[in-house]
């Protein structure tokens, strides 16, 4: 059946694999070795080989643009200045 849409199963489980991996690598602090082996790679030659195959860059490249992202839209801790009424 997966074929049927043009997917081959192989495609499907490492597209299901990359999935995870894009949540664990943002949401977790676990290195990219132990995310690779987590989601089911035998080795971080393969997770990396098949992450970018599937997102279009390495696993570390995603957590350093991902957190960086994060960061730009993460809401201010600062207080805002005082007002004073006149």
């Amino acid at each position: 059946m997966i074929e049927a849409v043009g997917v081959n199963f192989f495609d499907f489980v490492n597209r299901h694999r990359a999935t995870e991996a894009r949540r664990l690598l943002v949401h977790s602090d676990l290195s990219v070795l132990e995310i690779g082996l987590e989601v089911g790679f035998n080795s971080r030659s393969t997770f990396n080989a098949a992450f970018k195959k599937h997102v279009g860059s390495s696993p570390s490249a995603y957590r350093a643009g991902a957190r960086n992202t994060r960061l730009e839209v993460a809401p201010s801790t600062e207080k805002p200045p005082a007002t004073t009424s006149e």
